[in-house]
């Protein structure tokens, strides 16, 4: 995960869906040659950089519905799905 500028990236699933959650926008989704998805997520730095921080240190709280619906969101743009 890369927590310094903008735009964030990551390859957590997870972590993806819980910063949609937490209203930051999917700017893009990349894969690299063994097929592996990034997730490019937008939104001001220090904003993301503080969302993360608790997200690792298990400290975040979103809506479980809402993240819910960005994890099946992202699972069905990886998996070419609707």
């Amino acid at each position: 995960m890369q927590i310094a500028g903008s735009p964030f990236r990551t390859r957590s699933l997870y972590a993806a869906a819980f910063l949609l959650a937490s209203d930051f926008p999917l700017l893009e989704t990349a894969r690299d040659s063994a097929g592996r998805v990034e997730f490019i997520i937008g939104g001001a730095a220090d904003e993301l950089r503080t969302r993360i921080h608790e997200y690792r240190a298990g400290t975040a709280l979103v809506n479980a519905q809402r993240f819910g619906g960005e994890l099946r969101r992202l699972k069905s743009l990886v998996h070419g799905t609707d």
